[in-house]
């Protein structure tokens, strides 16, 4: 996925200050999944197209760059998390909140590493 661990926690963040609101967390994430497929059915948003390649390029933030289906994937990344802060026993949404939070954790650094593969 495209989005970056920073735009996926900044998002719940904000979808986070609409549960304050009288909504749920749930009916909030299941509200913009259904926004954003509805979105990609339709194919109203469109950046550019292309000739004979037949290259489509949609786009729902310019300043981000990311997709309808980037959004679509981020909320269903959002929506796991939820159910796996169901599933640990989180019982409210502040509690919901703070675990998937404590999920989205940005990478710092990674390395390819071929010390364990069988010779």
């Amino acid at each position: 996925m495209a989005v970056s661990t920073y735009f996926a926690r900044g998002f719940l963040r904000h979808i986070y200050q609409d549960v304050t609101h009288g909504n749920t967390l749930l009916d909030r994430l299941t509200a913009l999944n259904s926004s954003t497929i509805h979105q990609l059915e339709t194919g109203r948003v469109i950046q550019s197209t292309s000739g004979n390649g037949r290259s489509v390029t949609f786009q729902v933030n310019a300043s981000e760059g990311v997709t309808p289906t980037e959004m679509a994937e981020l909320i269903s990344r959002l929506l796991d998390l939820y159910d796996a802060a169901v599933t640990a026993g989180n019982t409210t949404d502040a509690t919901r909140y703070g675990y998937m939070m404590g999920l989205l954790k940005p990478v710092r650094s990674f390395r390819s590493t071929f010390a364990t593969l069988a010779r």
